[in-house]
């Protein structure tokens, strides 16, 4: 047996299991200290598991759904008031649907939720868990940073504190490099770096979003441009925000930088979330027909997360589907996401669409997408995102992990 924190052997790691069987949390307590879990307590009620937080650090909570008394949904609408950031693993030996409504109920009450089991949990979901934990990944919502200011941002924008990062798309059937998407990432001299969760919104909120758009946009063209001259035709994908889809000169300044950096416009997919594209019809209508005029691919953004997908792939020339990074991280282990993305692959093959799948964790993940004819992925299995200048020592690693 593995134990997945051995690395660490010298730092504590400390967990609580909060369930009201006895035999069940003993066994699980016992299976964490199998697996280099420094400590293990136990809590048998919500009310006794909410005293032990307050009084002790613990890095991971396992909480079950199912108890007397105060249940755990209860005690984590507590603990969320407690404003905790101890990473938390939703339990439950019932309903599979209830045990998601509760992570992701968790995760908007800003809940650090890493991972939702159900019972029986097995060696392998155990162990993905508590690397999960200690890697840091997370899904909740970011906290808003309540000191960035529009003048802030601007001044950003003017003294090169943005960045534009890259995470590599790869062909599912056989590993190789296909592009990379464009995602800015904000240097700050306090916060160090702030992901665009963060700072999108105050860009829009505030009229920066198009020269912040300019920005990625030039930076990943002129970046993508340079691949090319180098002898790498390899594409790239930039985010497009709604409040951009209404500029009907869009298409022309897009052109106008593909031309200086002397790359062709099919290299270029602009992606559009279904959210962005809901507003102002008429605009986006004119703005994505001249697009795909001019050889620009579009691509519909999270699929499968907004109310309105099907009317959106009937009304604008989508070149690719984006399948949602909710959907391809439970896709191995959860029968409805498996379904859902299975269902979107079929859709696009039907639509003649390219799919796209994001996030991808882990090898049976990639595995999976390939086997149902995903044609290229992203995600941190294969690599975060990165500097330019760190891509092609990442490609030169990748290649030899393949080979």
């Amino acid at each position: 047996m593995s134990r997945v924190l051995e690395d660490n052997a010298a730092e504590e790691f400390r967990a609580l299991v909060v369930d009201d069987e006895p035999l069940v949390a003993k066994s699980l307590a016992e299976l964490l200290l199998s697996l280099g879990v420094t400590s293990a307590r136990v809590a048998s009620t919500g009310s006794e598991a909410l005293e032990k937080i307050a009084n002790e650090d613990f890095d991971v909570v396992f909480c079950d759904l199912h108890m007397p008394g105060m249940d755990g949904v209860e005690t984590m609408r507590q603990l969320a008031g407690q404003r905790r950031d101890t990473a938390i693993v939703v339990l439950s030996g019932r309903d599979e649907k209830v045990l998601r409504t509760v992570g992701e109920l968790g995760r908007r009450r800003g809940l650090n939720v890493v991972a939702t089991l159900a019972k029986p949990i097995t060696l392998k979901q155990l162990t993905q868990a508590l690397s999960t934990v200690r890697t840091g990944i997370s899904e909740r919502p970011p906290r808003p940073l309540s000191d960035l200011s529009e003048q802030a941002l601007w001044l950003a924008l003017e003294t090169s504190e943005l960045r534009v990062h890259y995470q590599p798309q790869l062909r599912l059937a056989d590993g190789e490099l296909h592009g990379l998407e464009a995602l800015v990432r904000w240097e700050h001299p306090d916060h160090g770096l702030v992901l665009p969760d963060r700072f999108v919104p105050l860009a829009e909120a505030t009229g920066l979003i198009e020269p912040l758009t300019d920005f990625v946009a030039g930076q990943a063209v002129t970046d993508c441009g340079k691949f090319h001259a180098q002898g790498m035709p390899i594409s790239v994908s930039v985010n497009l925000s709604a409040k951009t889809l209404r500029r009907l000169d869009l298409p022309d300044r897009l052109e106008q930088e593909v031309a200086r950096a002397q790359l062709a416009p099919e290299h270029v997919t602009l992606e559009m979330t279904e959210s962005g594209v809901t507003a102002d019809i008429e605009s986006l209508l004119d703005i994505s027909a001249r697009l795909r005029l001019k050889g620009f691919r579009l691509s519909i953004d999270d699929f499968g997360t907004g109310s309105s997908s099907m009317t959106q792939l009937q009304r604008l020339p989508f070149t690719d589907l984006k399948i949602d990074r909710a959907f391809v991280r439970d896709a191995c282990t959860d029968s409805e996401s498996h379904a859902l993305v299975t269902s979107s692959v079929e859709l696009a093959r039907t639509l003649q669409l390219k799919v796209v799948a994001e996030g991808i964790e882990t090898a049976d993940t990639w595995n999976l997408l390939a086997s149902l004819g995903v044609d290229l992925g992203q995600g941190n299995h294969m690599a975060p995102a990165m500097p330019i200048e760190a891509v092609l020592p990442w490609l030169s690693r990748w290649r030899s992990r393949v080979a």
